[in-house]
């Protein structure tokens, strides 16, 4: 979906039957034994990825409603599917899913600077391999 398309599509910058794609069918989001689960028909996972693509192509800068600094985010409970919009399973955890970077300023959260410094060395370190390598 295009930038374009989800912003005219939505008005919301959190999850509001207005704004973002609705969660169709059965979807749960638990712990089990091996980290998170996340389970549901095929039709209940296109549309968990529709809601993701939707969240990942909001585009924030535009909307007045997304203060400076704030991140486009969805929040799924657990209820009642048949009766709640977006709802979980009853026996799903809330979840939360989050763009990392601001508003205004592209900034990810404090906690990701050191791995993002880390992986662009390890970027550049790869890339000057591969110039070496291709001369």
């Amino acid at each position: 979906m295009s930038r374009k398309k989800a912003d005219s599509e939505s008005t919301a910058w959190v999850n509001s039957q207005v704004g973002s794609p609705k969660i169709e069918g059965l979807l749960e989001i638990s712990h089990s034994k091996y980290g998170i689960f996340i389970g549901g028909n095929p039709d209940t996972l296109r549309s968990l990825a529709r809601l993701l693509n939707w969240l990942a192509d909001v585009d924030q800068e535009s909307r007045s409603a997304i203060p400076e600094g704030e991140r486009s985010h969805v929040h799924l409970e657990p209820g009642d599917p048949l009766k709640l919009w977006a709802a979980l399973t009853p026996f799903s955890e809330n979840t939360e899913i989050c763009r990392l970077d601001a508003k205004g300023t592209g900034e990810f959260p404090k906690r990701y600077h050191k791995i993002i410094k880390q992986l662009r060395i390890k970027y550049e370190k790869n890339k000057k391999t591969k110039e070496r390598t291709n001369k």
